[in-house]
Formats: C-alpha cells, structure tokens, sequence
C-alpha cells in the first residue's frame, strides 16, 4: 500500500515537473515572441523616421532650387530693364546730339544765305 502511495505521489510530482517545464517553455516562447515583436516595430519607427527625414531634405533641396531660379530670373530680369533703359538714354543722347547738329547746320545755312543775299543781319546774330 504504501509502495503504491509512494509510487503514485511519484508520477504527479513527475506530471507537475512536466508541466513546470511546458508552462516555463511557453513564457520563454512568448518573451521570445514579445521581444522579436518589440524588435521589429522599433525597427519600422526607424524606417518611418528616416523616410521622413529623407523627405524633409528632399522638399527643402527643391524650395532652395526653386528660391535660386526665382533669384535668377528676378536678377536677368532687373539687368534687362537696366539695358533697355540704358538703350533708350543713348538713343535720346543721340537723337538730341542729332538734333542741335540739324539746328546748328540749319542756323549756319540760314546765316549764309543772308550774307550771300547781303540781308542785313541784326546785331547779335553774327
């Protein structure tokens, strides 16, 4: 009887180091899974992060380009307006010049022909 009991008492503490071990394999397994669980969104926030990343340079890369090519322009632009204004100047210089230089051949003709016909010429005009 008693090699029974003691037989018996065996094969539940045999049972329950079993299932201690089954129940410490499962926690391992999931402490396991938790941790690869944990390894893998750390992972995403990193990619998530540096895409970001990426594409703030990317976007402040193309507002430089863009902010350049308005510099560019407005730069091309004023030295186009400088040169017309420039144009126009020389060429109000050169109608002006143009102009005395027909006033002064016009007056040097008009003094000639009174000479040539002996008008009399009034005082201050020679």
């Amino acid at each position: 009887m008693f090699l029974s009991v003691f037989t018996m008492n065996m094969k539940i503490q045999e049972q329950i180091s079993v299932f201690i071990i089954i129940i410490i394999i499962i926690i391992i397994i999931i402490i396991i899974i938790i941790i690869f669980i944990i390894i893998i969104i750390i992972i995403i926030i990193i990619i998530i992060i540096i895409i970001i990343i990426i594409i703030i340079i990317i976007i402040i890369i193309i507002i430089i380009i863009i902010i350049i090519i308005i510099i560019i322009i407005i730069i091309i632009i004023i030295i186009i307006i400088i040169i017309i204004i420039i144009f126009i100047i020389i060429i109000i210089i050169i109608i002006i010049i143009i102009l005395i230089i027909i006033i002064i051949i016009i007056i040097v003709i008009i003094r000639n022909e009174m000479i040539e016909y002996d008008v009399q010429v009034p005082v201050g005009v020679k």
